[in-house]
């Protein structure tokens, strides 16, 4: 609370005036004392509220023309003063002349007070973002705020003391529709504030409003008129609160934006996707963050009905691949013009490492993690358009090393053999076809490359899977290639069988046999 702090001024010649001491305040007042008697002039204080108590005219002249003041002024001396605010004649007991100066110091507070409660309320008007406006019983406007004028596109001191229809610039048809909906009359009539859902023609285009009009009185109880607060429900920057706290609590990451995809709401979910402060909130772009850390898994899914789009992207998060499925939904407002946007993030990285589980599992072979005939098959028809080279394997033998050394001992050699495949031919396909035949699928470029020093590099690791003198293994290789237009896969990977079997049969003539009951070789 402020304190008011008048200043009292004496400039009496001959006559006396009550000791400021003894004077009765108004509440937070403090009063300052000057006494000027006995001298030429006076300087008439700047920035200050004050009273004069003198018997010179020639002061009350001096007050008056120093307009940017208020004061007050009690004239003491000889005759008439028209410009004084009071009179002390002759004669007048000091209780009355005290009771006069006390009056001249609650006169001025209250005028004080009701500039600076006309600033405040002026001042708070234009700080709210809802337009608000008074009007008197006959429906005049009194005064509007900063809003109200931008909206009607006309300065608050031409709206003053102004109809509806030459504010809003209306017909007298189109006056009478908005009077219909709540007038002054209705709102004094219920002694409260009511509120109602109004669309409001505008020089901008249609908006929707929430009103709030409520009467205003008098000290005597009668009416003096309303005051309305127009809220533009139009587009979702004039939400508020309750919409803040909806999205803060919705379980899933969600923005909303404007017209141009600058954000007006985010809530705390979506703000851990994007790692970004309230500071940098402020200057967050929505369609630039998406291009520069969203990559797209997906096509783009439009749902013309329904105003809105999905598709799925990956976005790194602390060093880990997260997927999410993106719905970006427009916002129709009452009018059926498109208003903002609400962004919503569903989060599938789990649905989607549940089915590369599910499809690895699906696609592979147990034993060795290589693909298997199924998903082999598949792929060879999927490029056999394109330039491609088959090499088909089968190792040498391997049924004497589960007889003899037991299931144990082959699963090895399966799975290393699995694994030197896996590292000869990292550009390929590489799949275990059944027991311990194999597959490669070379695509594309890699299917004119030369792949003989990587054969040869399989042989010799596939070779020394054993220590010499112990198991003995090899692996036979056959190769075909179509340089694209494949009508029959079938046929094609049978020819590569063949060759392979071709191979085979020369490893079969030159590799010695192996001795059941030694871990060494046979003689050759």
């Amino acid at each position: 609370m402020y304190t008011f702090k008048p200043l009292l001024i004496s400039r009496l010649t001959n006559g006396k005036m009550p000791a400021p001491d003894m004077l009765r305040l108004p509440d937070d007042t403090e009063l300052a004392f000057r006494d000027e008697s006995g001298k030429d002039s006076f300087a008439v204080p700047e920035k200050s509220y004050y009273i004069l108590v003198t018997d010179n005219k020639e002061d009350l002249e001096k007050c008056r023309a120093e307009d940017n003041r208020i004061s007050y002024t009690v004239w003491c001396g000889e005759g008439d003063a028209d410009n004084a605010d009071a009179f002390v004649t002759a004669g007048l007991s000091e209780a009355m002349f005290r009771t006069i100066i006390e009056r001249g110091i609650e006169n001025l507070k209250a005028s004080f007070d009701a500039y600076i409660y006309k600033n405040s309320m002026i001042a708070l008007m234009d700080s709210l973002p809802d337009m608000v406006w008074f009007k008197d019983l006959a429906g005049t406007y009194l005064e509007v705020n900063k809003v109200f004028s931008d909206v009607v596109e006309k300065s608050k001191e031409d709206c003053r003391k102004k109809t509806h229809a030459y504010i809003w610039d209306m017909d007298a048809e189109a006056t009478s529709a908005a009077a219909s909906v709540i007038s002054e009359a209705d709102v004094i009539n219920a002694g409260h504030t009511l509120v109602n859902e109004e669309p409001l023609q505008t020089k901008k285009g249609m908006k929707q409003l929430t009103t709030y009009k409520s009467p205003v009185f008098d000290v005597f109880g009668q009416s003096l008129g309303t005051i309305g607060v127009g809220h533009d429900v139009t587009n979702f920057n004039n939400m508020g609160l309750q919409l803040s706290i909806l999205i803060e609590n919705m379980p899933l990451p969600l923005i909303l934006c404007g017209l141009n995809h600058r954000v007006i709401q985010m809530n705390s979910k979506f703000r851990d996707i994007t790692g970004l402060d309230m500071v940098a909130l402020a200057s967050f772009d929505y369609n630039v963050w998406k291009d520069k850390y969203l990559t797209p898994i997906s096509d783009l899914g439009e749902d013309k009905l329904s105003h809105s789009r999905s598709r799925e992207y990956t976005i790194e998060m602390n060093g880990n691949v997260r997927y999410f499925r993106v719905v970006e939904q427009e916002v129709i407002d009452h009018f059926g013009s498109v208003s903002g946007y609400y962004c919503m993030f569903m989060d599938t990285t789990m649905s989607h490492k549940y089915e590369n589980t599910i499809l690895k599992a699906a696609n592979t072979d147990a034993l060795t993690g290589l693909f298997n005939r199924r998903y082999f098959y598949d792929k060879a028809a999927e490029y056999a358009g394109e330039p491609i080279k088959l090499l088909y394997m089968d190792l040498d033998h391997f049924k004497e090393i589960n007889d003899n050394y037991g299931h144990n001992r082959g699963d090895d050699v399966l799975k290393k053999t699995a694994n030197y495949i896996s590292e000869c031919f990292p550009d390929g396909i590489c799949a275990r076809l059944g027991g311990d035949e194999y597959a490669v699928l070379l695509h594309g470029e890699a299917a004119r490359k030369d792949v003989s020093a990587q054969c040869a590099k399989l042989e010799d690791q596939v070779r020394h899977i054993f220590r010499s003198g112990g198991l003995f293994v090899t692996i036979s290789i056959g190769i075909s290639e179509s340089e694209g237009g494949l009508k029959n896969v079938d046929a094609f990977i049978h020819g590569a069988d063949q060759k392979m079997y071709e191979i085979k049969k020369k490893h079969h003539e030159e590799m010695p046999k192996m001795d059941p009951k030694n871990t060494g070789r046979k003689e050759q």
